[in-house]
């Protein structure tokens, strides 16, 4: 199965001002014929808005039951997942890793189950284990692809500077262009997996109808992890 995502977006591409206070705003946006600038910050994205992205999904399962007694019935089963992700074709040479979105391709997710009856098949008790893993999501791709500081860049220009404030435009215009080269922000890749084990209990008495109680417990783990060059590491603990 295939799934395309087209976008297009480009957050904040006309421009943001800050102001200190509504009389700096006033002064700006009414009667200023000489150009001044009062805001306190101005930024602005530029980039290609388009982003085009296809997920293509694998899996397959297979599955059979064995009658251990005649009250009691094991069935067990396993499941194979593989997202074939699309790869950014536009890198930052600062983070090499922006290159690459990881796959993963053991995401091999066993079911295990059990059933069995007792008071004359009245009450049946129900239990299960399986591991699930669940895939980036399509506007986790499209993250990836964006927020790399060169598909799309983004600057932040502050008046407490005097070069950034000469560089800003003067209400209510913004940037045609930017020869800035903000770096990339610090990614982080992973991968979830999760598990669960379920019990249920069934009884069904004459007249009186069904009760079931359902138990589950749930966990998840990370199954990879990549770090930037620059992310910072943490230091081990000091010895007592």
């Amino acid at each position: 199965m295939n799934t395309v995502d087209a976008n297009m977006i480009c957050r904040n591409q006309f421009g943001a001002y800050s102001y200190a206070s509504f009389t700096a705003f006033a002064m700006d946006c009414s009667g200023n014929t000489k150009g001044a600038k009062n805001w306190t910050t101005f930024s602005q994205r530029f980039g290609n808005p388009r982003v085009d992205t296809t997920i293509r999904d694998i899996n397959w399962y297979a599955q059979d039951q064995f009658r251990i007694a005649p009250s009691l019935t094991l069935n067990y089963g396993i499941r194979y997942e593989l997202a074939q992700l699309p790869q950014p074709k536009v890198v930052n040479p600062d983070y090499p890793e922006t290159g690459r979105i990881p796959e993963v391709k053991t995401n091999f997710a066993p079911r295990l189950g059990m059933a069995y009856a007792f008071n004359k098949s009245k009450t049946v008790l129900r239990a299960g284990y399986g591991i699930f893993y669940a895939r980036y999501q399509g506007g986790l791709i499209n993250t990836f692809f964006l927020e790399n500081g060169v598909y799309q860049k983004e600057i932040s220009l502050s008046a407490s500077r005097p070069d950034e404030l000469a560089a800003g435009p003067v209400f209510p215009n913004r940037l045609s262009g930017t020869d800035r080269n903000p770096p990339a922000g610090r990614k982080a890749h992973r991968s979830w997996s999760s598990g669960a084990v379920w019990c249920s209990l069934r009884c069904t008495r004459p007249g009186s109808g069904t009760a079931t109680a359902r138990w589950r417990v749930i966990w998840r783990t990370t199954g990879s992890f990549r770090r930037s060059p620059r992310w910072p590491r943490r230091s081990p603990p000091p010895r007592r």
